[in-house]
């Protein structure tokens, strides 16, 4: 079975580094700065999920779920989408709408309960 890997892509550095070392004690842990450099990491390291913030510079959170919904290779790798912003029920449900859609959760959560929620996603995958 092996680690399972889990890729971040947010451009806060602050909030990317605690997840990353929240994350990296259970799991190989990667990270992208932001949505296009995340495209091209999960399509080179196929995750077994990815934690995606909303905004971000060059792709945003929904244009690279839009994109990985789009491909055969990467449509079913389950995203976890953070935000540090309120979002409306509307903006929620744009998200949810995306085939690999699985959580939304704010920044503001603390790690323990993202960490426990990678955890649940990742455990049923092979």
């Amino acid at each position: 079975m092996g680690i399972k890997k889990i890729l971040i892509v947010d451009d806060d550095d602050n909030f990317r580094n605690l997840l990353f070392m929240a994350l990296a004690e259970d799991f190989d842990v990667a990270f992208a700065t932001d949505g296009r450099r995340g495209l091209a990491l999960i399509e080179e390291e196929k995750p077994d999920l990815i934690v995606c913030d909303v905004m971000m510079p060059n792709m945003s959170g929904l244009e690279l779920l839009r994109e990985l919904s789009a491909d055969e290779d990467t449509r079913d790798i389950p995203v976890i989408v953070m935000t540090g912003s309120n979002f409306d029920v509307s903006t929620r449900q744009l998200f949810k709408q995306e085939r690999n859609f699985r959580d939304f959760i704010e920044k503001m959560t603390p790690l323990n309960l993202i960490v426990e929620r990678v955890k649940e996603l990742t455990a049923g995958k092979a």
